[in-house]
Order: C-alpha cells, then structure tokens, then sequence
C-alpha cells in the first residue's frame, strides 16, 4: 500500500467519524427504515425511504465538505 492510498484512507476514516457526516446519515438511514416499516415495504414505500436515505447522506457529505472548505 502506497503512502498516497494511507492519506486517501486517513481522509475516508475522517469523513466517516466526523459528527457532521456521521449524524445526517444516520438520520436519513433510520427515517428510511422507519418508511419502508410503515409502509409495508410497498413500492412507494422503498421508493420514498431511498430518497430520505439519500438525501441524508447528500446532506452528511455537503455538511462536512463545507466544513472543511471553511477552514
């Protein structure tokens, strides 16, 4: 493993233990699987808890880099 595959893998464990990417996607997961259990696991229902699953980690990813651009 090249030093420059360590400092990409240091950047992905940082991004992932970071409070700002870490909160929204679990959010959005748990939103999600609540969905997709209410709804039965109908088709709109999987549909709608993939969007609120994506959104959250959207959000995480968007949070964090800000974060980081700001600095």
């Amino acid at each position: 493993m090249a030093l420059s595959d360590l400092v990409e893998l240091g950047g992905l464990i940082d991004l992932v233990t970071s409070w700002r990417f870490f909160l929204p996607t679990v959010v959005g997961v748990g939103g999600a699987v609540f969905i997709m259990a209410a709804s039965n696991e109908s088709t709109l229902g999987i549909a709608m808890a993939v969007v609120v699953g994506l959104a959250g980690l959207c959000t995480g990813l968007v949070w964090q880099w800000r974060h980081e651009a700001g600095r």
